[in-house]
């Protein structure tokens, strides 16, 4: 039990070893490769762009800007690069602005053998398909070539720029790409979609914040605020006014006349009354 344990801490231990070694062995190098871009609805509209490629080398292993990338493969992902000048004066980016662009990138790794020493060439090419969400064309080719020793140790480096439909990464058809999306997102686009999402949790209507006005008879309700047009004319009375008899009203008016009708009425009963018992007493006497 004891040996199992000392055996699994050790393949523990060479396997930690070794992938540090591999870490180690990555040596990352920094390139700035200057390209011209234009659109392709306007010929006329062209862009000078600095794109930073970082560019991590080991044993079969490459990465740049920390995507993994396939030896002799394409692969696009979302780059910034900085404009330089544009001859698009309609355009809202000036120069030294930082622009983002769709990016095709290859990376070919040859070693080469000499008599007396090993070099590995290392040859980088990159193609901007897309800036700021337009699809432009880039007519030439800026290849980068690093000449490094087998420790991946850079010893020099050379451009080469020629027309771009002689590259090799023009040859691959663009359906063949691995295209990279997991990528940082960009913090404006995160606080703007932060902000759509906190708006959206509050309703367009706040009918049910609002609290309904109880009319008294003859007065015509207040508008609440916020309350639906449909709800303008909705007039809500009392359960009172609700069960009474529509001519309940009118009947309880009849059996019970104004004060004012009643005096007089009174005063025309009593002089009725006053003339009839006048004329009363005129007839006895005369008979």
């Amino acid at each position: 039990m004891t040996r199992l344990t000392v055996c699994v801490i050790f393949l523990l231990l060479a396997s930690v070893t070794r992938s540090e070694l591999s870490v180690r062995q990555l040596n990352t190098e920094n390139i700035l490769i200057n390209v011209t871009a234009g659109t392709l609805a306007d010929t006329q509209d062209s862009n000078n762009l600095q794109i930073n490629l970082n560019i991590s080398v080991g044993e079969e292993q490459v990465m740049v800007n920390d995507i993994p990338v396939e030896l002799s493969g394409v692969t696009r992902f979302n780059c910034q690069a900085l404009l330089l000048d544009s001859t698009n004066g309609s355009s809202e980016f000036e120069s030294g602005d930082l622009v983002s662009t769709v990016t095709r990138v290859m990376v070919s790794q040859n070693r080469l053998y000499s008599d007396s020493e090993e070099v590995v060439a290392l040859q980088v090419f990159s193609e901007v398909i897309e800036m700021e969400g337009k699809k432009v064309q880039q007519p030439d080719m800026c290849e980068v070539k690093i000449l490094m020793s087998p420790d991946f140790q850079k010893l020099a480096q050379f451009t080469n720029i020629y027309p771009i439909g002689h590259s090799e990464i023009f040859r691959v058809p663009r359906e063949n790409d691995v295209v990279v999306t997991d990528q940082p997102p960009n913090p404006r686009k995160v606080e703007e979609q932060m902000i759509t999402q906190t708006t959206s949790q509050y309703p367009l209507k706040h009918t049910e914040t609002t609290q309904e006005e109880i009319a008294a008879p003859g007065k015509l309700p207040e508008t609440p605020l916020r309350m639906d047009p449909d709800l303008l004319y909705d007039v809500r009375y009392d359960d009172e006014f609700e069960e009474r008899d529509p001519g309940q009203e009118d009947q309880i008016q009849m059996e019970s006349p104004p004060k004012e009708f009643l005096s007089s009425y009174s005063k025309r009963k009593a002089l009725h009354r006053r003339n009839t018992s006048s004329y009363s007493y005129v007839n006895d006497n005369i008979a």
